[in-house]
C-alpha cells in the first residue's frame, strides 16, 4: 500500500509540483476557510502590457485632435497653458499624462502642423 505524507507549508508561495486537496467532513461555526486564486504572473503581465499599448494606440489621435483644436482657436499659446488645455478638454474621457501630451506636440510639430515660436522657445504657433 502506498503511504502519503503530509507536510504544511512554509511558505505562502505556491509551486507547480505543490497538490492541493479538499476535505469535504471539515465543518466549523467560526472559521471561514478562502481559498487565495492564484494566477500566472507572466501572463498577467504580458496581457497589461498588450492592454496599454492598445489604448495608448487608441488615445494617440484623440489627444492630437484635442491639441489642433486649442491650438486652432488660440493661433499661439503657451507650453504649459496649452497642456493644462488639452488636460481639460480632455478630462471627461480620460486623464492624459502630460508626457504623452508633450509626445504629441512633438508628433504635430514633425507633421508641420504646428511649430515652436522662433522668439520664444515655450510657445507654439497653429500653422495648418
Amino acid at each position: 500500500s502506498t503511504q502519503s505524507t503530509w507536510a504544511p507549508s512554509t511558505t505562502k508561495d505556491v509551486n507547480d509540483d505543490d497538490v492541493f486537496s479538499v476535505n469535504s467532513e471539515f465543518t466549523s461555526r467560526r472559521t471561514k476557510v478562502t481559498v487565495p486564486f492564484t494566477t500566472r504572473k507572466e501572463v498577467i503581465d504580458q496581457d497589461e502590457v498588450t492592454t496599454r499599448k492598445k489604448l495608448e494606440d487608441d488615445r494617440r489621435p484623440i489627444i492630437e485632435a484635442a491639441i489642433v483644436r486649442v491650438m486652432k482657436s488660440r493661433k499661439t499659446i503657451e507650453h504649459n497653458i496649452l497642456i493644462t488645455e488639452v488636460t481639460d478638454l480632455l478630462k471627461n474621457r480620460f486623464n492624459p499624462s502630460p508626457v504623452s501630451i508633450k509626445q504629441r506636440i512633438e508628433n504635430l510639430i514633425d507633421r508641420e502642423y504646428i511649430e515652436r515660436c522662433p522668439a520664444d522657445r515655450r510657445r507654439y504657433n497653429y500653422l495648418a
